[in-house]
C-alpha cells in the first residue's frame, strides 16, 4: 500500500494538475490509516530487515561495516510518517539484521549475540527517535524540504547528527565484548 501511495504521489492529481506537498502528505496517511499498529511495526521491521540485508551486500569482508545503511533512512522516514509510536518495529528489525550479520560471521548461537544484538537495535532506535524529535522540532512542519535551509537542516539534524547515536553505540558495543 506504501509503494502504491508513493507512485500516485509520482503521478500527477486529478484534472492533470501536480499535487502539492500538503496534498501528497495527505495521501500518504490516508492510505495508511487503515494499517493497523502491528501491521505498522511488522512493516517497518521488514523494511528494515530487507534494507539491512541489501546494505550488509557493501560490507568489506570479513566485517560488516558499510558505507552506506539504507535502514537508517526508511527508519527516519517513517517515523516521521507514522509517528514516533512505531519505534518497536524499529527495534526488532535492527535486532533481527543484528542476529543475522553475526549468524553469518560464524557467531555462536549465545547469550552473548542476543545481548550484543539488543544494545546496538536500541542504539539505532534511540537514532531514529532523537532524529525525528529534531526533524520535527526545527525544520518547518509539515516536513516540506521547500528551502535550502530546511533541506539543511533535515539532513544535519536527521541524518548527520543522529546517526552519530548508533555509529557510537554500535562501535562501542562492538568494542567491549
Amino acid at each position: 500500500m506504501l509503494i502504491a501511495a508513493i507512485k500516485r504521489l509520482l503521478l500527477r492529481g486529478r484534472g492533470g494538475a501536480a499535487v502539492t506537498a500538503q496534498q501528497a502528505r495527505v495521501m500518504l496517511q490516508r492510505d495508511t490509516t487503515h494499517l493497523g499498529y502491528g501491521w505498522r511495526l511488522l512493516a517497518l521491521a521488514a523494511l528494515y530487515c530487507v534494507a539491512g540485508w541489501a546494505g550488509l551486500q557493501l560490507a568489506q569482508p570479513p566485517g560488516y561495516a558499510t558505507p552506506i545503511w539504507p535502514p537508517s533512512g526508511i527508519m527516519l522516514a517513517l517515523l516521521l510518517l507514522w509517528g514516533r509510536g512505531v519505534w518497536p518495529g524499529v527495534w526488532l528489525g535492527s535486532f533481527t539484521v543484528n542476529i543475522w550479520a553475526g549468524l553469518a560471521q560464524a557467531a555462536p548461537i549465545s547469550a552473548d549475540l542476543f545481548v550484543i544484538a539488543g544494545v546496538i537495535a536500541s542504539g539505532s532506535t534511540a537514532e531514529g527517535l532523537v532524529g525525528a524529535a529534531l526533524v520535527q522540532r526545527y525544520v518547518q512542519a509539515p516536513t516540506r524540504l521547500e528551502t535550502g535551509r530546511d533541506v539543511w537542516r533535515f539532513f544535519l539534524l536527521g541524518g548527520s547528527l543522529a546517526s552519530t547515536i548508533a555509529a557510537s553505540v554500535g562501535s562501542a558495543t562492538l568494542y567491549l565484548r
